[in-house]
């Protein structure tokens, strides 16, 4: 079969084209008043939701092409989604506009290489004045706005993040669960959680799913490196699959021809085992691992404990409630909390009083807010499993939203913000950058602009003749769009994660930089 060979704007235009039907699918969910989108899947049951990576993952075309723009977009909602676990819907919109208004430069002469270092810069420019921008969560009602503008202006939603997060602190976990009533369940246990995930995605048995959920699971911690063709592993793993429990198994180091061989013998049902690298440097591992195994009551497999992977036997395995793993962190959820906990907690609470070192102490304050965090559960309720999916979107966007802005602060919202920086950017570029590269600014400037314009066209609005108003008011002021009135932004609640935002415009402007540079497309 012959290639088809593209060149210069029909390139370009013919990978927009799918953009802007990724976009408008994407466009009518932004905001308070925004739509939800139906998705009707053979092989899924019809949902009813306005989450736009969600929507983004069902778009497909039958022009190879399009698809390869809608593709192309859907890197930046994903990323976004990844880093922040918000803001889809603004990368996606951000990342059509400067396209858009990108093409029109290029074919009016301008280069699209010095228009793309325009946008480089600018990006630059942009993250350093978002930062300035942003303000820390001072309350939990900070924590309620957050929660409530990214569950689509739930009330009841927000109010049960802000209770999850008043017991379990800034640092500490909630999760999801389906409920099996028609009301929403707030459950707290202990749990202990820390920064790394499983050790090859192929672990995943839901491909739907980013995270492995293990109920009842047995755990194995082994302080030394498990190299290839171990078989004394592969022995007990086997044994206890005879349980019909899984296995949790926390190493501080897995060859990956091991990793290969865990994944095959998992695929073939032998075994049922996920295996993660077990946390922290150096001396911090074997500490770390003591502790986790105090928490779950297990013996540690190691040279230096006197047991090895050839003489244990399940009775040195610790046990938990459930397990959550995904791609950067695992968390242990264990009810009933063990007499050696609390006695481990006393005496690292004793280390901290006579420790001298500064990194020391910080490092056994560390390790005593992982043993007495909780873990906060929300089973979700709901009547049909329609609502079911939308609540759970709803209530996934909030959680990752309100752990986004507990990070890196929050900025007014609304799209106010980008607003703001659109007109900051113009007289940063008059004043720095000339001929095209001003132009690449220029272009960004105007994509700035246009969340808020989609935000306000949502509510049926005219958003020409509003955003006129806005821009003669000081930052901080602007449109309540749920109301349909003019307030002081931050007074009235309506707030972003930074870090959302801050993600939606570098991957908005990394993808569409690329875009623009484009010359030609080879396709079958």
């Amino acid at each position: 079969m012959n290639n088809r060979i593209f060149y210069n704007n029909e390139a370009r235009m013919m990978l927009v084209n799918g953009m802007e039907i990724l976009n408008k699918a994407l466009a009518v969910t932004i905001g308070p008043r925004g739509r939800n989108v139906v998705l009707a899947n053979r092989n899924k049951p019809t949902q009813i939701i306005n989450d736009g990576i969600t929507i983004a993952k069902e778009i497909y075309v039958k022009n190879s092409i399009s698809n390869m723009g809608i593709s192309l977009i859907r890197q930046a909602s994903s990323k976004t989604n990844e880093i922040a676990g918000d803001g889809t819907t603004t990368s996606t919109i951000l990342a059509y506009a400067i396209v858009k208004e990108g093409i029109r430069s290029i074919e009016s002469g301008m280069n699209p290489v010095i228009i793309k270092q325009g946008i480089e810069k600018s990006s630059r420019f942009l993250n350093d004045q978002l930062i300035e921008c942003a303000n820390p969560l001072k309350s939990l009602n900070d924590i309620y706005n957050i929660a409530y503008i990214s569950s689509g202006s739930s009330h009841e939603l927000a109010q049960l993040i802000k209770e999850a997060i008043k017991i379990v602190g800034k640092e500490g976990i909630v999760n999801l669960e389906e409920g099996n009533s028609s009301k929403d369940e707030l459950i707290v246990a202990n749990g202990f959680s820390f920064d790394k995930g499983f050790v090859s995605s192929y672990f995943l048995t839901d491909q739907d799913s980013n995270k492995i959920i293990q109920n009842n699971p047995y755990i194995l911690l082994v302080n030394d490196k498990i190299k290839a063709g171990n078989n004394d592993l592969l022995n007990l793993l086997s044994n206890i699959s005879k349980t019909k429990r899984s296995v949790i198994l926390i190493a501080r180091d897995i060859e990956p021809e091991m990793v290969s061989t865990l994944i095959i013998n998992n695929n073939k049902n032998i075994i049922n085992v996920t295996a993660v690298k077990a946390p922290g440097f150096g001396n911090e591992i074997q500490l770390l691992l003591e502790d986790i195994a105090t928490l779950v009551g297990a013996n540690i497999v190691g040279e230096n404990e006197g047991i090895t992977l050839k003489n244990i036997s399940i009775s040195n395995l610790g046990q938990a409630d459930k397990v959550i793993v995904n791609k950067n962190n695992t968390v242990i959820i264990k009810t009933h909390q063990l007499k050696s906990v609390i006695e481990r907690c006393n005496n690292i609470k004793k280390q901290i009083k006579i420790s001298d070192s500064l990194y020391e102490k910080e490092l056994l304050q560390f390790r005593l807010q992982r043993l007495t965090g909780g873990v906060a559960t929300i089973k979700v309720g709901a009547v049909t499993e329609t609502e079911m999916r939308d609540k759970k979107l709803r209530l996934e966007d909030s959680i990752n939203a309100t752990k986004a802005a507990i990070l890196e602060g929050m900025v007014p919202g609304g799209g106010h913000t980008l607003l703001y920086l659109s007109n900051i950017l113009m007289q940063w570029a008059i004043e720095n950058l000339i001929g095209d590269e001003r132009e690449g600014a220029f272009i960004f400037a105007r994509a700035l602009k246009l969340p808020a314009k989609q935000i306000i066209k949502n509510t049926g609005s005219n958003e020409s003749l509003i955003l006129q108003k806005i821009s003669n008011m000081e930052f901080g002021y602007g449109f309540n769009s749920a109301s349909c009135t003019f307030c002081n932004i931050y007074e009235t609640g309506i707030v972003d994660p930074m870090k959302v935002t801050r993600s939606a415009l570098q991957n908005a402007s990394s993808i569409a930089k690329i875009v623009l540079s484009t010359e030609c497309i080879v396709a079958e």
